[in-house]
């Protein structure tokens, strides 16, 4: 596969943002997060994008990884962003976790989990968020 396209890419919008950022390297972390760890390439792509935005301390870099989903369309183990409520809350089967429970929107509804050392805000039950 080729990973120059997208570490091109990944370089102008760096660039656009006042910093240098080589093509090389970024392609080479491409390359190992898809061939080495299995990670997706839209997934490995964001995981760059993250990375460099946080060695250069940039805002507003992120890509497409921001659109909204919803639930029916999300597959397993893809991050994404979605709009949901809280529809139930279920007491904690172990210490590890701090909340348990399911969201729903319009299209469906999953199970989440919030794990304790997390330390996350707590989840009202019937109240909407976005993750």
């Amino acid at each position: 596969m080729d990973y120059s396209d997208t570490a091109d890419r990944i370089s102008q919008k760096v660039k656009a943002k006042g910093h240098e950022a080589d093509p090389a390297k970024i392609e080479g972390k491409l390359r190992r997060l898809v061939e080495e760890f299995g990670v997706p390439p839209a997934e490995a792509e964001r995981t760059v994008m993250s990375e460099i935005a946080r060695e250069f301390s940039l805002n507003g870099l992120g890509t497409a990884a921001g659109e909204e989903k919803s639930l029916n369309s999300l597959l397993p183990g893809e991050w994404a962003t979605v709009e949901v409520k809280v529809v139930s809350l279920t007491s904690a089967p172990s210490p590890a976790i701090a909340q348990s429970g399911i969201l729903a929107d319009t299209t469906g509804a999953i199970r989440f989990v919030v794990w304790t050392k997390a330390n996350a805000p707590i989840l009202e039950d019937g109240k909407w968020y976005r993750f």
